[in-house]
Parts: structure tokens; C-alpha cells; sequence
């Protein structure tokens, strides 16, 4: 299994469009490269379980060698339309997916089989595409593709341009290429994948409409009149399409922003449910509450393993070069560290306790467990709102001229589950409730950096105790404490202008 980060975008041509002469555009340079011939099978379950996610996985051979198997994952887009995912490759025989594939997209498939869905040959141009400006670095490969596809007896022709990004693109060198492409005609794309586009707009409608995951509460729109049970439905979806969205980045291991989105599921679906609680039954919250704490906790230990590895490396390059060999020892037990905490964590996502948590999230986002599930929730939800909101002014108040460090974290917690209740909210409570957990969302983040840099000097002590390591300790541990003040400096302007945006809820 070999992963790598992919960066693209698309842009839909006619038949007759002619790929310009990217060498003649100023500060690009170009270097053709002799056109291949891909031929890919491409898998899903009948329902299009992969494609509605976002992912896709081929088995592809290119010019009749040996060729191997492919699995995109779902692609996270900018504004300008540029698709980042991480495309896992695997070595295989035709005809039979590899066991792995199936491991690492078990939450989108679970029991459904996967089955060839469409043969694309593609007759692929490509290029290669220099910037000038930054002494001739690597800018994309450009690749201009020719399709002929065939889908349960159906066949035709698309053309489409796809533009690869290396991973060291000046965003000026892309500008100017971009450019050129728009001006022989090259229309910017959706970003969908070549399968989608093969399928049919049918189908593609069909399981954009159904959400990932299926879930109802996937398709809800909220506003003043929406139930409760239709607020219960589309929190619990959100949570849990978010979780299962970056499930197989977790077990891949290649981006720290999986983890990270997935432990914020699991803490927003817990302050969520905490927040709706008194609505619901109250052992179903209980018992999903408590489940979902032991994920976090989980997913939290190698979170904040990156987090503190991250913090320290930063502050290593700021140290000698006489202290960094010792530095590095610190990095390596953190290393080490978070190996350990990433083996308990895979272990527990592998466990039947971890699909049983998301198969009672997945009844609950089809019928929400509250006894008032058709009253509107906009007079039900705004007391709760309130109550969040004293709960976090109290703890405020309770600080004194100079808090501790703990009590900070306390005011974090709060601001925290604050925020989330002002999002819930948000959509039958309207712009008011927006703007709160806007601002509640920088007061966090700023108690987020102190509670960050204490966490990591309480690490250095612990980690000083050997001598040898001591000095070096010593130094980040004073850096660490700039941070700190920094944030401490920051924290209540941020609160005052969280009480601008909640006079209305007094």
C-alpha cells in the first residue's frame, strides 16, 4: 500500500479544443511527454455506496503493463475549485479487491459487496509544466484526456483537461497557467470523477440527492419551523457523516487533519447530545455520551500527540544547533509515544463496540429518540442555548484579576460547548446565534494556544528529569511560556467582544 497527496483541478473541453502552447505563456515552460493509453475498471456497490462519499477505486492498466489498484478518497475544495485527496495505490491481481481496500473503506461499504460499474480507455496527453519564475521548478503535469467509457450497456465519449499540482506550485505559476487554459476555452469543472461523469447525470443526481451515508438527516434544511426531531436528525447526521468522513484518513495515517476532524466529531456530537439532553431520552444520551467519550479519548491521546510534536518541532528550529541532537530525542519519544496511542486507537475502530456506536448513530439520525420530536424547535432550543451561555458567564466571572491556568481551561471548556450549542441553534435561531459562535470561536482558539503551550511545559518537565535533556527542556519550556503569556495577553478582548454578540440572549 503506497499513499500519496493528490492536488487537481478540471476543466470540462469541447472535442475540438486545442491545448495551447503552454511554453509560449510568459514565466511557464513546458516539456511534452509521449501520450499513454489507460485502460481502468472501475468498482462500487450497487448503490454507489463509494461515489456517494466521494471516493472512487479503480484497477487500471496503463498501456497493457501490469497495472494495479487505485482508491481516492473523499476530496477536500477550495473556492477556486481545487480538489486535495489522498489516493491510496495497491498491488493486486484483475478481477479481485484486495482485502486492505476493503478494511479502509469498511465505514462506507459495511455489508455491501463491490462489483465493476464502468471500463473507461482513456487516450491521455500529457504535459509538463514548468515555472520559469522559480528557476524551472516542477509547477503540474497537465494532462489533456480522451474518454470512451462503457457502463452496463451503455458507451460514449468525454474530453476533459486535468491540471496535477506539484507539491511545491507557486500559486502566481498556477494563475498564469490556469489562465492560459481559460482562454483557448477550458471551462472550470465540478471536480467530479471520471465514473460520475461515465454513469450519467442520473445517477450522479440521484446519489448527490441521497447524502453520504444515506442518512435522511443528511438533506434536512432548517429554519424558525423545523421540529425538534428534524434539529435531533440533522445534528446527529452532521456528527456522523463527519466521523465517517474521515474515518479511513484515521486508519491511513497520512493526514493529521483526519484525527483531528474525527475527535471533533466525537466531541460536538457529545456537547450536542449534552446540550439536548433534557429533550431526549435520557439513558439513550447517557449511553451514547459515554461511548463517544471513550472514542475521544482515544483519537485524543494521538491528537495531542501531533499537536505537542508539532509545538516542539517549531520551537526545536529556534534552538542551536549545538542543543538540537538532544531536541531531536525529545521528538523521538513523542514519536514513540504516539505509536503506541495510534495502536490502541486502530484497535478500538476495528472492535465491534466502534460499529455499534455508529449503527445506534445512524438509527437515531432516521428517528430521532425524543418525545417531543414534531414540537418546533426554535421556542425549545433558545432556553438551552441560555443556559449554556450562563453556565460560561458564571465561570467568567469567577476569575479573578489573575486566573490560573486551569481555570482558563475551565473557560475554554465552556466557551467550547457554548459555541457548539450557538451553531446547533443557529439555524432556527438565525444570524444572532451565527455571530455568537463566531466569536465564541476565537475566545477558544486563543485559550486553545495557552492551554496547548501548558500542556506541552507539563510534558518538558516530565521529559526533564533526565539530565542529559534537561538544558534543552529548560530552553523550550521557556519559549513555551512566551507562548503562553501571549495568549494569556489576548484572552479577554476576545471575551468582550463575545459579550457584544450575546446581549440578545439577557
Amino acid at each position: 500500500m503506497r499513499s500519496s497527496l493528490e492536488r487537481e483541478l478540471k476543466f470540462d473541453v469541447e472535442p475540438s479544443f486545442v491545448l495551447p502552447d503552454l511554453g509560449e505563456v510568459d514565466g511557464l515552460g513546458l516539456e511534452v511527454r509521449p501520450p499513454v493509453k489507460l485502460e481502468a475498471v472501475y468498482y462500487d456497490t450497487p448503490a454507489h455506496d463509494l461515489l456517494a462519499w466521494g471516493a472512487t477505486l479503480r484497477y487500471r492498466t496503463s498501456d497493457g503493463t501490469a497495472g494495479r489498484w487505485t482508491l481516492k478518497l473523499p476530496a477536500a475544495s477550495d473556492d477556486a475549485g481545487m480538489a486535495e485527496r489522498h489516493e491510496v495505490d495497491f498491488d493486486g491481481v484483475p478481477g479481485e479487491v484486495p482485502a486492505e481496500v476493503r478494511n479502509l473503506v469498511h465505514a462506507y461499504l459495511r455489508e455491501a459487496e463491490l462489483a465493476p460499474m464502468a471500463t473507461l480507455v482513456t487516450v491521455r496527453r500529457r504535459a509538463s509544466v514548468l515555472d520559469d519564475e522559480s528557476g524551472a521548478a516542477p509547477l503540474a503535469e497537465v494532462d489533456d484526456d480522451t474518454v470512451d467509457y462503457r457502463t452496463d450497456g451503455q458507451r460514449g465519449t468525454f474530453r476533459e483537461v486535468e491540471v496535477e499540482l506539484d507539491a511545491q506550485a507557486s500559486d502566481k505559476g498556477l494563475a498564469r497557467l490556469v489562465k492560459a487554459l481559460e482562454r483557448a476555452g477550458a471551462r472550470r469543472a465540478d471536480g467530479g470523477s471520471k465514473l460520475a461523469r461515465a454513469l450519467g447525470p442520473e445517477v450522479a443526481g440521484r446519489v448527490a440527492a441521497s447524502g453520504p451515508g444515506r442518512l435522511p438527516g443528511t438533506s434536512l434544511r432548517l429554519g424558525r419551523r423545523s421540529s425538534l426531531g428534524d434539529v435531533v436528525a440533522s445534528t446527529v447526521a452532521a456528527g456522523l457523516v463527519r466521523l465517517l468522513a474521515h474515518d479511513p484518513g484515521v486508519r491511513l495515517g497520512a493526514d493529521p487533519e483526519d484525527l483531528h476532524q474525527a475527535r471533533v466529531a466525537t466531541r460536538r456530537l457529545r456537547s450536542d447530545l449534552r446540550t439536548l439532553g433534557e429533550l431526549l431520552e435520557r439513558e439513550w444520551v447517557d449511553q451514547v455520551r459515554s461511548e463517544l467519550a471513550d472514542l475521544g479519548r482515544t483519537l485524543g491521546r494521538v491528537r495531542d500527540d501531533d499537536v505537542l510534536a508539532a509545538r516542539l518541532g517549531t520551537l526545536t528550529e529556534g534552538l542551536s544547533e549545538a542543543d538540537r541532537p538532544e531536541a531531536r530525542k525529545l521528538l523521538d519519544r513523542i514519536a514513540a509515544q504516539r505509536d503506541a496511542h495510534r495502536a490502541e486507537l486502530i484497535e478500538v475502530m476495528e472492535s465491534f463496540g466502534y460499529w455499534d456506536l455508529v449503527d445506534t448513530l445512524t438509527a437515531a439520525a432516521e428517528s430521532p429518540p425524543s418525545a417531543v420530536s414534531t414540537a418546533e424547535a426554535a421556542a425549545l432550543v433558545r432556553p438551552l442555548l441560555q443556559r449554556r451561555w450562563s453556565k460560561l458567564v458564571q465561570e467568567v466571572h469567577g476569575l479573578g484579576q489573575a486566573p490560573a491556568d486551569a481555570a482558563l481551561h475551565r473557560v475554554r471548556i465552556q466557551a467550547k460547548r457554548c459555541r457548539y450549542a450557538s451553531e446547533l441553534c443557529a439555524p432556527v435561531l438565525g444570524r444572532q446565534a451565527a455571530r455568537l459562535a463566531k466569536a465564541l470561536a476565537s475566545l477558544q482558539a486563543v485559550l486553545g494556544d495557552l492551554q496547548d503551550a501548558v500542556v506541552a511545559e507539563d510534558w518538558l518537565r516530565d521529559a526533564a528529569a533526565e539530565a542529559p535533556l534537561a538544558l534543552v527542556a529548560g530552553q523550550l519550556i521557556a519559549a513555551e511560556r512566551g507562548e503562553a503569556a501571549a495568549a494569556r495577553g489576548k484572552w479577554r478582548a476576545s471575551w468582550h467582544k463575545v459579550e457584544t454578540r450575546a446581549d440578545w440572549l439577557d
